[in-house]
Order: C-alpha cells, then structure tokens, then sequence
C-alpha cells in the first residue's frame, strides 16, 4: 500500500436491552522507515453513519429473534446507504446477559455476511466492563488498589 487508503468499517453492539450500528471511514497510512517492517496506522477516523438506538428483539426471555435483527441491520445498511460489500471490516460485539442467551451464536451467523473480515466476540459483564474503560482512555493494565 502506497501512501493513504479509505476503508469502510461497521461496529454493531448488540446488548441485552438495545443494539446500535455506527459506519466509519478509515485513512489508514503506511508508515515505512528504511530497514523497518512497514506498519499501517489509522490516520483519520470519520463517522458515516451512527443508526437510532433500538431494543434488541427478543422471541422470549432466553432467545435473541435472530431474523428480527438481521432485518434491523440491514435496514440500517439501506439507510446509512451502505452495501455490505463495500465493508472491510468492522466489529459485532454481544454483550451483557445478551451473550448468555442461547442462540448468541445463530445471532453471529444471521449477521456474519454484514462486515467483511471483522473482529466478533461475544463480551460478559468483565470483558463490557474492560472494553468501556479502555474506551474511555482509562488504563489497560490492571492498577492495584491495595496499599503498598
């Protein structure tokens, strides 16, 4: 890759009561010093599309309604007047008690075509809790609260 490129990327956050879906641009820039490996760092970040938030749809108190939620993402898809082929890459995250329902993975499959090579994970309470604080700028290491 020679000097700057644009990529699309999608985040979709399913949680236990709402879900969102946020498009981005990315300028990724290589960066190649003589003698190095090059490397690609994220010059530029723009928001394209940020969707309503909404209740994550739910068949009853233990499943997620799947084909509801494919048709809500894609519906925001149409919206934001984005094709799932021009992503590239993106995130799904399942968190809080959402990801402990039983059908969280057919969840991931529904909406697997939706993000190109993306990152999926399904977050419990610790890993939302590590995710917000790292969002937040807060330290990624542990930081001891016992005296010395």
């Amino acid at each position: 890759m020679q000097g700057a490129r644009q990529m699309v990327s999608v985040g979709i956050d399913i949680g236990t009561t709402t879900t969102q879906i946020i498009f981005s641009e990315l300028t990724l820039l290589e960066i190649a010093r003589a003698g190095q490996i090059p490397r690609v760092d994220i010059s530029d970040r723009r928001v394209l599309y940020e969707s309503e938030i909404v209740f994550t749809p739910l068949l009853d108190a233990e499943t997620i309604d799947a084909e509801r939620l494919a048709g809500i993402l894609r519906q925001e898809y149409a919206r934001a007047g984005i094709r799932p082929e021009q992503v590239e890459t993106g995130a799904v995250i399942i968190t809080g008690e959402t990801a402990r329902k039983k059908n969280a993975d057919t969840i991931l499959q529904a909406i697997a075509d939706l993000a190109g090579d993306f990152v999926v994970t399904v977050a419990g309470p610790n890993v939302e809790g590590m995710i917000a604080g790292r969002g937040s700028g807060g330290p990624t290491t542990p930081v001891s609260t016992s005296p010395p």
